[in-house]
């Protein structure tokens, strides 16, 4: 996770206002100022959704899935409950075999599709935005949980942005409260650079994926990581601060825990970096030092989360990897790095024995 410490616009508290009921701003530095639309009296950005007084965005609510039975029946049962009449909900069973498919064909309401056989995460992910229906898209993991109000957090962050945009709730979920807040993002390199990554409960808009494309199933464990700050050095970036919209699960079933133990995981997370730092126009001199601070915050991640989870294989493998990396990293780094290594085998050796 990247720190985020850039000036942002923020809304608060129950205020429905909209971006186009006052001047636009964009953010120069540590200042808010009129763009120059606004200073010559006009708006030349259109609206995502016409929305008629009284009215609302319609969203298309897809969830793709694939064995996750009791789970998914649950997510579906509650976006019903929070959904609108022209909201749209599509379940994409990927070849499931624990009944998933039978049980939600009981589940009235509902686009319910089989793929015959098994096409892998990022395809069904890809299927669900092109097969849908409105204006918005959000797709939320199988295994997540919407909280109470949820999709309206999601729809007012959509009418907020007023233009077609990728929202994105909040990782830092401790955080939240009940009050509406969010940070817009001007498309650019620092957009780019500091994008989110989590894919659940993220709504794009159909302009993005016409312009734009898909998911890139070459990078079949984490697709988000490219795709968003691919669409962030285009299209504005919402990120909603408060309240809670999706509450995500992490276990060691969990799809992203499983990639993390893939022997070309970090062959393809270079990649992608090195592709995020070519969407935001880093210059070559530069390019190199900042692809290797990324690789190395990203490797850190995985190292604390499997040793906060005891995970001491996976510990071992991303510590022989961060081992390798501390000649080129700063003195600082080594120090931190040493220390967390030290830490995490004491407590291994201590649990073992």
């Amino acid at each position: 996770m990247f720190p985020i410490r850039s000036p942002c616009c923020a809304a608060f508290g129950n205020l429905r206002l909209r971006r186009r009921d006052f001047t636009v701003l964009c953010l120069i530095g540590n200042r808010c100022e009129p763009d120059e639309t606004a200073k010559h009296g006009e708006n030349k950005v259109k609206a995502a959704s016409i929305i008629e007084p009284g009215g609302y965005i319609p969203l298309t609510l897809a969830i793709p899935t694939y064995n996750r039975c009791p789970s998914v029946q649950l997510l579906v049962k509650a976006i019903q409950a929070q959904a609108k009449e022209q909201d749209e909900i599509i379940l994409s069973d990927d070849g499931s075999t624990d009944g998933t498919f039978e049980e939600a064909s009981k589940i009235p309401g509902i686009r319910l599709v089989r793929h015959k056989e098994n096409q892998g995460m990022v395809r069904n992910w890809n299927y669900c935005l092109e097969q849908a229906r409105c204006d918005w898209v959000c797709i939320i993991h199988d295994d997540d949980t919407l909280a109470p109000g949820g999709l309206e957090a999601l729809r007012r962050a959509c009418e907020f942005a007023d233009q077609p945009a990728l929202v994105l709730p909040t990782e830092r979920q401790t955080e939240c409260d009940e009050s509406f807040r969010y940070r817009f993002w001007s498309p650019g390199a620092w957009s780019v650079l500091h994008c989110p990554r989590i894919p659940s409960g993220a709504v794009i808009h159909r302009k993005i994926i016409q312009e734009l494309g898909v998911f890139n199933p070459k990078f079949c464990y984490s697709p988000d990581l490219e795709y968003f700050p691919r669409i962030a050095a285009h299209f504005p970036v919402v990120i909603i601060e408060s309240p809670l919209a999706i509450r995500y699960e992490l276990h060691d079933s969990n799809y992203q825990t499983k990639t993390w133990r893939k022997t070309d995981f970090y062959a393809q997370l270079e990649e992608i970096q090195r592709s995020i730092i070519s969407y935001a126009g880093v210059k070559r001199a530069d390019a190199e030092s900042l692809v290797q601070q990324r690789l190395a915050s990203l490797l850190e991640h995985v190292f604390r989360e499997a040793h906060r989870r005891g995970d001491q294989i996976l510990v071992r493998q991303y510590a022989q990897l961060l081992g390798k990396r501390t000649q080129t990293d700063s003195w600082a780094r080594f120090l931190n790095l040493l220390a967390s290594l030290k830490q995490a085998f004491r407590e291994y050796f201590l649990n073992k024995g």
